[in-house]
């Protein structure tokens, strides 16, 4: 792993550490289990999640550290990224270049800064045309689109997809360049915005 996809995951384990911290101090956590960041074991996969991206692996990553075995994580995400079925189909919605990062670095900057879409910071729209020659779009925190992609490496592969016609809710899987030639290739998965 390289220190740019170590550093990616690293943001996204600190989220996730914030996140627990808040839900301590606020009381909203569940006091019989003890929740840490870092990978969580899910069935047969690990993941790193802070609840809107995250970066499935095969096996455990060396150099980070182990949280509590959460296997609803890999059911939710599951049929996603396992297969398309008549729920869920995937369509290419662009191969990641340098520019894409570089300019979804940029508009980072108002969603760290505590703004969201409702207050003025600019999300990033995706769209694919699906089989049927329609297009399927999506708006997603630029935050989350980094790490996803940094976190995978060079040349990520993006695939938006739609439970259904009606659906809102494209979520993204975001794959490394070869990944059809690898079956140990990392994944990453990011929810996106609701915007209406």
């Amino acid at each position: 792993m390289t220190k740019k996809q170590q550093a990616a995951l690293q943001r996204i384990i600190d989220r996730e550490a914030s996140r627990i911290e808040w839900e301590k101090q606020n009381k909203k956590m569940d006091t019989g289990i003890e929740k840490k960041a870092g990978v969580h074991p899910s069935w047969e996969r690990n993941i790193v999640t802070d609840g809107m991206v995250a970066v499935i692996f095969q096996e455990k990553p060396d150099g980070v550290p182990e949280a509590e075995r959460m296997d609803g994580l890999w059911d939710i995400m599951r049929r996603e990224v396992e297969c398309s079925d008549k729920y869920t189909d995937h369509f290419l919605a662009l191969t990641v270049t340098a520019n894409h990062v570089s300019e979804w670095k940029k508009l980072s900057k108002d969603w760290k800064a505590g703004k969201t879409h409702k207050t003025g910071a600019v999300p990033v729209k995706l769209t694919a045309q699906n089989n049927d020659g329609e297009m399927v779009e999506g708006y997603y925190d630029p935050r989350y689109l980094v790490d996803a992609v940094e976190a995978i490496g060079p040349g990520a592969m993006v695939y938006i997809g739609r439970y259904s016609k009606q659906s809102c809710f494209c979520s993204l899987l975001v794959y490394p360049k070869n990944w059809m030639d690898d079956v140990n290739h990392l994944t990453g998965y990011v929810l996106p915005l609701r915007i209406s």
